[in-house]
């Protein structure tokens, strides 16, 4: 064990991130056998997505009312509450968030990320997608990651298991159902309309 610099959480040796501040665990350290335990720690920051966009306002533009991060956040969880692949914030396992970010999303926070797809069958979540307000990361089986911000999936649509852009395939998935892929696209689109003031 050691502690976070940043919270003074207990953080484990396999763990990359402080599942409490997002902390990297580079910065933690090592903590003597003399050390007291540190005290349990304030809960997290709001994640960044939380905020609503200054540019856009918060307005849903197909009923002209103000939206909330947390009504967003809220009808993402109930679109996948019946799933055993999807995961929504908060939560999202430690482990299986600290597999995609060493293994195809190395550059997000894990305070970022709205909801994560596991696509192994074992459940180590080192192929499948995870989504952040601003971009869709997702990695196939012996492929290597991608990263795209969701104004570039202007026609995000999905056949069966293929999440696609147009005709252009992504991302074929082979564990999670035909329908938290469906509602995946359908997520996107609410996020691009809400943060990005994309038309839908």
């Amino acid at each position: 064990m050691s502690i976070c610099k940043n919270c003074g959480a207990n953080i484990d040796y396999s763990d990359n991130f402080c599942q409490y501040c997002g902390t990297k665990a580079e910065i933690a350290i090592q903590r003597s056998p003399n050390t007291p335990p540190a005290p349990a720690p304030s809960p997290p920051h709001a994640p960044p997505w939380t905020q609503a966009p200054a540019a856009y306002q918060g307005q849903d533009a197909n009923i002209g009312a103000p939206l909330d991060p947390e009504k967003i956040l809220s009808e993402i969880s109930l679109r996948f509450r019946a799933s055993e692949e999807v995961y929504v914030f908060p939560t999202i396992p430690a482990q299986k968030l600290n597999n995609v970010i060493q293994t195809y999303a190395g550059d997000t926070h894990p305070a970022e990320v709205l909801l994560l797809v596991d696509d192994t069958v074992f459940g180590s979540a080192k192929d499948g997608a995870i989504l952040t307000k601003d971009f869709l990361y997702y990695k196939e089986i012996l492929e290597t990651g991608v990263k795209l911000h969701l104004r570039t999936l202007e026609y995000i649509n999905c056949n069966g298991l293929t999440l696609k852009n147009g005709e252009q395939k992504l991302i074929g998935f082979s564990v999670p159902s035909k329908n938290d892929i469906q509602q995946l696209v359908e997520v996107i689109k609410i996020l691009q309309r809400y943060y990005h003031g994309m038309p839908v």
